[in-house]
């Protein structure tokens, strides 16, 4: 895979070189260095914007990392594309660190987005039983493949994940 440019702004030399690093040192997947080049890519607009275009990275503090996940959260992201956007910009301040003589990291401190987590499906009290063949050890087995029960078995436990009032 070839580093392509977007049309966005001039990606910085430091940047680059963390992406080909990525791509040939570390044998990065393909999918993961496109989606950290989008996310320095915002991250340098945002820097630009911020900085009022006068900054490098040694000079970022940790306001305008946080600046960086507020615009995010601005704009609508998911939790799980702000963290991915703030690992690709740790990752680069790591790299900065090892590579360039960078002594310090403003991410440090930063805090990852908590994760929505769904609640987990439950059986209601009537079909418990039922479910428990080995009601002495307490642990559910799954009927056997390929037999009637057990696509009986596989219909419920996929009706028990859908979220409550999904009926």
């Amino acid at each position: 895979m070839t580093l392509r440019r977007s049309a966005g702004p001039p990606v910085p030399p430091d940047v680059t070189a963390f992406l080909l690093h990525l791509e040939k040192e570390r044998q990065v997947a393909a999918n993961t260095v496109l989606a950290y080049r989008r996310d320095l890519e915002a991250f340098v607009e945002f820097l630009n914007r911020h900085y009022a275009g006068d900054w490098d990275f040694g000079r970022v503090d940790r306001l305008g990392i946080r600046g960086f996940l507020g615009e995010m959260q601005r704009r609508g992201l998911a939790k799980r594309s702000m963290a991915r956007a703030l690992s690709a910009v740790r990752s680069l301040y790591r790299f900065l660190q090892a590579h360039h003589g960078l002594e310090r990291s403003p991410v440090r401190a930063a805090k990852v987005p908590k994760q929505d987590r769904p609640l987990p499906a439950y059986l209601d009290r009537a079909r418990t039983p039922a479910r428990s063949s080995s009601a002495g050890s307490g642990i559910a087995t799954r009927p056997a493949a390929g037999t009637s029960a057990a696509a009986e078995w596989t219909i419920e436990r996929d009706w028990f994940s859908q979220p409550p009032g999904h009926c």
